[in-house]
């Protein structure tokens, strides 16, 4: 079980997500967490699940892309929130010897013109890797995407990181995919109403692909996909109340 967005929210967590008392509490609930990862103009890794921050004194809307680190911390002290950084989650981690999973998920439909193009994707790519051998985490590390060219990016800077491609509906179009680029699995959008029947979860993960679903907070969805042993399952629900 890893906990989405770090430790979810409001009102299954007590933190807000993405941040760095959120992912202590998911550590301590789950076997690993799961954050969203952007990039500043700094080069450094913020936890950020949304496309805009939110407005500031009547400013125009923000985007962690388009922002300096300085601008960030501004930000957060005009809005009264706490942002953490990737480093700050994986220095956390090591510091305390945990056998966890964390899992970054790095999404390439950002509204910003740094983060449309592709140097974007490959200098986040090479960032986790540089932090990834920094804390020596490559074999607690996982990263999901639905982009190639940054799955690609991050097995030349290091084999050891578990590749997931984001898969969307198509569970065999996804795990087809990622069979033929070498990934090590997919991270399907578990659709609670339609879930895959347990022969087509068997017959993707017979070809040696793992799977993770996302996300599911109910206990008694949890409890069915649980029944078809993917690797991981994301939820805002740690505590599964």
């Amino acid at each position: 079980m890893l906990a989405h967005r770090a430790g979810g929210d409001k009102p299954y967590g007590p933190f807000p997500e993405n941040t760095y008392e959120a992912a202590v509490y998911g550590f301590a609930h789950a076997d690993g967490i799961e954050v969203d990862v952007q990039k500043s103009l700094n080069g450094t890794l913020w936890l950020f699940h949304d496309s805009f921050l939110l407005e500031c004194n009547g400013k125009d809307k923000n985007r962690i892309p388009e922002k300096t680190d300085e601008e960030i911390r501004s930000f957060m002290v005009c809005k009264g929130v706490e942002m953490a950084t990737l480093e700050e989650i994986l220095n956390y981690h090591r510091e305390n010897s945990l056998n966890k999973i964390i899992t970054l998920d790095v999404k390439s439909w950002l509204p910003s013109k740094n983060s449309y193009s592709t140097s974007y994707l490959t200098q986040v790519a090479d960032k986790i890797a540089k932090l990834v051998k920094k804390y020596d985490m490559a074999d607690y590390v996982i990263v999901e995407c639905e982009t190639a060219l940054f799955l690609n990016r991050i097995r030349k800077n290091n084999k050891k990181i578990l590749c997931y491609l984001t898969t969307f509906g198509d569970l065999e179009e996804g795990a087809t995919k990622a069979l033929k680029a070498g990934y090590a699995g997919i991270s399907f959008e578990y659709d609670v109403k339609n879930p895959p029947s347990i022969e087509r979860i068997e017959k993707v993960k017979s070809k040696g692909i793992k799977i993770q679903f996302w996300v599911i907070n109910d206990k008694k969805d949890f409890e069915r996909a649980l029944a078809l042993k993917p690797e991981f399952i994301q939820t805002d629900n740690v505590l599964q109340q």
